[in-house]
């Protein structure tokens, strides 16, 4: 009488007729799922946060430096080439400079070349090169002096005026340049240093390459992380492999085993009615099975699409891996539920027939 089919009917009619109940149990279903997948990728977002922050800060720029400026500039600004380097480029200290808006004040100048800029700022137009026709201003040098960008100045010893191309806030890579003066110049000649930015998986031979391209050994030129490596102490995959929200799926899971037991808790008088039309103890495991399976399909997707919501709203968006490890710890805790749920349809009918019947 009571073969699977029958079985799968019977377990979708009471889903579908159980009304506010089964809506309630599938809502507070959903809530755990979406908590359990919005912890994981929080933790997530944290590593990605914490990494994107020192990345900003220059964790993959090296600054190769001479004390003789004799560094070769055209071969820095030749790195660009590669595809493993994200920008390169040099730079060589000139004459100081002083400005009628700050009399007394000297400022440092340097000459940049290549794509230096794009190493210490991202959101910065390009800017042509010329003898003494353009000049940037750091960020603070620019709040000292009261310039801005378009603004034309005439500093003393320098023939003729100058437009101030730009004002570049370059503070969060190279606090000193804020007070720098910036004239863009062609890559040649002897230079002082040379910032190189790498991708993330060319950093380990950074400074090997680095000495191989210059041609040079480590007493006759400095090559420098602009962040020490010791500063990024979390190790990405450590923080993820120990993390304590992996352990979530199995408390979340007991949740969700209970939230189903508490469902079957007041249908007491429909396992009394099973009973009585001669269902077994192992077909109420195989319809508490079935109801389980509807209720975890339906909890778990719109669990999943509530995390996810709140998930882009809270951090703007969500990448793959943060979705997977979401998606494994809540998928785990979900099958913990289909394991431990259907067992309160077999322990809860033991009871005499006529004591669950009054159960209503």
């Amino acid at each position: 009488m009571w073969n699977v089919r029958t079985l799968i009917g019977e377990g979708v009619r009471n889903i579908i007729s159980s009304g506010m109940r089964g809506l309630v149990v599938i809502a507070a279903f959903a809530g755990v799922v979406a908590g359990l997948f919005l912890a994981e990728v929080s933790f997530v977002d944290g590593i990605i946060r914490d990494q994107q922050a020192f990345t900003e800060r220059g964790l993959n720029v090296f600054v190769v430096g001479v004390e003789d400026g004799t560094l070769q500039l055209d071969r820095c600004a030749e790195l660009n080439r590669l595809d493993h380097v994200i920008a390169a480029g040099g730079l060589r200290r000139v004459e100081q400079t002083i400005f009628s808006t700050a009399p007394g004040v000297r400022f440092q100048t340097v000459e940049v070349s290549g794509r230096l800029l794009d190493v210490w700022v991202r959101d910065i137009s390009p800017v042509s090169s010329g003898p003494n026709s353009r000049f940037l201003l750091g960020q603070a040098a620019a709040d000292e002096l009261g310039l801005a960008a378009d603004v034309v100045v005439e500093p003393r010893g320098i023939d003729g005026v100058v437009e101030i191309a730009a004002v570049a806030d370059v503070s969060a890579r190279y606090e000193a340049a804020s007070r720098w003066v910036m004239v863009p110049s062609v890559a040649a000649g002897g230079g002082d240093e040379c910032w190189v930015e790498f991708i993330a998986q060319a950093k380990p031979t950074a400074k090997g390459e680095l000495l191989s391209w210059f041609d040079k050994d480590e007493l006759s030129i400095g090559i420098r992380s602009l962040v020490p490596t010791g500063e990024f102490t979390r190790d990405p995959l450590r923080s993820l492999v120990e993390r304590n929200t992996r352990s979530l799926w199995f408390p979340g899971g007991a949740l969700l085993a209970l939230i189903l037991w508490i469902g079957v808790w007041f249908r007491r008088s429909e396992l009394g009615l099973y009973r009585s039309l001669g269902m077994s103890t192992l077909d109420l495991y195989r319809l508490g099975w079935i109801e389980t399976a509807v209720v975890a399909a339906a909890g778990s997707i719109v669990g999943v699409l509530w995390g996810a919501a709140v998930g882009v709203r809270l951090f703007d968006s969500l990448r793959l891996d943060q979705t997977v490890i979401g998606l494994l710890t809540a998928s785990s805790g979900v099958a913990f539920a289909l394991i431990a749920g259907p067992f309160a349809y077999a322990l809860l009918s033991r009871s005499h027939i006529a004591t669950l019947l009054k159960e209503r």
